[in-house]
């Protein structure tokens, strides 16, 4: 495999391990996920540029981001569905989950080129927070009546 191919896959076993030692809570869970990405970047911040910055520049790179992104947010979708218990129709499970993606990416290119100013572990806590809350709002909104939506044309 070449790295740009092997890096998502040494990522997803990483946050899998992350996931399996955590504790029972939530906040346990996202923040051992949280620690797992930013450690893996910051470890070697090659890794982060190849993973979410040079993929920009180049097509075949860009794609090959764009499906591992898709990926893990069918993941935080079923896995938050999963230990919720509750399965719903309502987008707002994809929604959540494709911001917290894309949003994540940002923040860790943000904080690997230095335009956010914080250590390792205030980065990993405030992301934590900031996951949790969004997901809380997230299952808010999944409950509350909604208009019948209409389909959308593509």
């Amino acid at each position: 495999l070449s790295l740009p191919d092997a890096l998502p896959i040494y990522l997803g076993w990483s946050v899998l391990r992350a996931l399996r030692d955590a504790g029972e809570t939530p906040a346990d869970q996202v923040r051992a996920v949280v620690r797992s990405i930013v450690e893996f970047v910051d470890e070697d911040r090659r890794r982060g540029r190849v993973m979410y910055v040079e993929g920009l520049g180049n097509e075949a790179l860009n794609r090959r981001r764009l499906e591992a992104g898709g990926a893990v947010v069918a993941f935080i979708e079923r896995y938050a569905a999963d230990q919720s218990g509750v399965v719903t129709s309502d987008p707002i499970g994809r929604v959540g989950a494709s911001i917290l993606v894309g949003g994540f990416s940002r923040l860790l290119v943000d904080w690997l080129e230095g335009r956010i100013d914080v250590d390792r572990d205030e980065l990993i806590e405030d992301a934590t927070s900031l996951f949790l809350s969004l997901g809380e709002a997230a299952a808010t909104i999944a409950l509350r009546p909604r208009r019948p939506r209409r389909r959308v044309k593509r």
